[in-house]
């Protein structure tokens, strides 16, 4: 049992092995508590935007900046 869903998203991110300088895609409609995790680990958040009808993420925005991670060896 966890206290949060930071403390929740921050334990998630230490057991697949995120660290500093690694790059966690995020979404840009959010509270800062979703990316905080992301920073306490010395991570850089990469924000992709939201579909405007739905406000979930945008799946080809998504793809986007994947292919551009890949592109920049990250």
């Amino acid at each position: 049992v966890l206290s949060s869903g930071t403390a929740a998203i921050h334990l998630a991110l230490i057991l697949l092995g995120v660290k500093q300088d690694d790059e966690v895609i995020c979404q840009t409609k959010t509270f800062v508590a979703s990316v905080n995790p992301v920073k306490y680990l010395g991570a850089k958040p990469i924000l992709v935007d939201s579909e405007e009808e739905t406000w979930n993420l945008c799946p080809i925005l998504l793809e986007k900046a994947i292919k551009d991670r890949i592109h920049k060896g990250k």
